[in-house]
């Protein structure tokens, strides 16, 4: 995500070495997981909303480098994808609260830090709703986090289950940004103090 953020939106810091790097981090995560896979490919095709018509042809490029350097693994996939999936009967289907169960267990499984964090973010946006600066990006922060949920949501129920809280690791960080982009540029005293006791609470609830 980072190179992808200085391609498509710091081209004063671009030199060729960021497009062999993007190319090769989306190869490496692509390698990792197949969620991570799946979230690589997301990021890959949201580029192409982004990027300007004197970049297209570079990033296509770097996205195409990243998948020649996982076709060896391509037969592999499309393997454990047709068969693979009949291996794991041991995971459950997903209910229709899962997601809650899930934020429930990314948050510490405390009520006290849940609603910590809720008076914190409302306590954000009425103090510096003034400097929120809430854009296309931070959407896009909050669709990487619920498009694999759902496919794996939907995939679960429908097809084979696969859904467990473990394959989210790769896109719930973009909850959190997302969340984050209701700050101000600048921190404060303010900020930095609330951040203080959030960490507080986290560590004793």
């Amino acid at each position: 995500a980072y190179f992808w953020s200085v391609l498509l939106f710091d081209q004063k810091k671009v030199k060729f070495w960021y497009y062999a790097l993007f190319s090769i981090s989306i190869a490496l995560a692509a390698y990792t997981h197949y969620f991570s896979f799946f979230f690589v490919v997301m990021v890959c095709f949201t580029g192409f909303l982004f990027v300007k018509k004197e970049n297209f042809v570079k990033y296509l490029f770097s996205c195409g480098a990243a998948a020649l350097l996982f076709l060896p693994h391509l037969k592999i996939t499309l393997y454990q994808v047709q068969y693979g999936m009949e291996n794991v009967s041991w995971i459950p289907v997903p209910e229709s609260d899962w997601i809650l169960k899930y934020l429930d267990y990314a948050f510490n499984q405390s009520w006290i830090v849940q609603m910590t964090i809720v008076v914190l973010i409302v306590s954000f946006l009425v103090v510096y709703r003034k400097n929120t600066k809430w854009n296309r990006l931070s959407i896009v922060a909050f669709m990487w986090f619920l498009i694999p949920f759902l496919f794996g949501y939907f995939y679960s129920v429908y097809k084979s289950p696969l859904l467990q809280y473990s394959v989210l690791l790769f896109s719930f960080p973009f909850l959190l940004i997302f969340l984050m982009s209701a700050l101000p540029d600048k921190f404060d005293k303010l900020i930095l103090a609330k951040f203080v006791l959030l960490a507080v609470v986290g560590e004793y609830s």
